[in-house]
């Protein structure tokens, strides 16, 4: 971890005069979970052990890689125009022991532990400090996103089936980017419309849950 936050912000010195896109992708928290004995040493006092214990101690090591990300775009300047995205691929996966309460399931199935998870944007200027959007989007949207803030047309790209996220986070478009997402993995498959979510399976019946009323999804209302 400490390793990929050193190079990347040792590629924006190299690319401070020009425009770049990073994609940094840290192996915190991911499997396999190791920890430096200093930061195990941080999270002491909070009576984890085994697993838990080192994935709180793989946070406290991408905590201070992000901010280190951070700082150095502070320190060139570049803060005031540049678009971050913090996020990841999927919820936590049970081997590891994550935690993805209140949400069911975890990576690698369909459930909302399994695909909703956390991001963050900042780009000054453009996006209120403290906005919180609702709506569902999706990684999809990343590419347009980024395509458009770096001065480009997303438009002019054929066959994306994201949306630039900005006019809906200001509140310049005031629909929602996707009236319908869908998800797939082998031959199981997910279809959201709305609150509405819908999941097929090959060996039992579909279910069916409203997640504005049970993000649980503990109330299968498929029958």
């Amino acid at each position: 971890t400490d390793a990929i936050a050193d190079e990347a912000c040792d590629f924006m010195e190299r690319h401070k005069n020009q425009a770049f896109f990073m994609y940094v992708s840290f192996n915190a928290v991911h499997t396999p979970l190791q920890a430096t004995p200093e930061d195990l040493a941080k999270v002491e006092g909070l009576g984890l052990t085994g697993k838990r214990k080192t994935l709180a101690a793989m946070n406290v090591a991408m905590d201070r890689a992000c901010g280190q990300i951070l700082d150095k775009l502070k320190e060139l300047g570049l803060d005031e125009n540049t678009l971050v995205v913090f996020s990841n691929d999927n919820g936590g996966p049970d081997v590891s022991e994550t935690c993805n309460y209140p949400l069911s399931g975890c990576k690698s199935n369909h459930l909302e532990g399994g695909l909703r998870v956390p991001c963050l944007m900042k780009l000054p200027n453009i996006i209120k400090p403290g906005t919180v959007y609702d709506e569902p989007v999706s990684m999809l949207d990343m590419l347009p996103t980024f395509v458009n803030a770096a001065g480009g047309d997303a438009e002019k790209i054929d066959g994306l089936d994201g949306v630039d996220l900005v006019p809906y986070i200001t509140g310049k478009k005031n629909y929602v980017p996707h009236e319908v997402l869908y998800w797939k993995k082998e031959n199981r498959g997910t279809i959201r419309q709305g609150d509405w979510k819908m999941l097929r399976f090959p060996d039992r019946p579909a279910e069916l849950y409203n997640l504005a009323e049970d993000i649980s999804e503990n109330n299968n209302l498929a029958s």
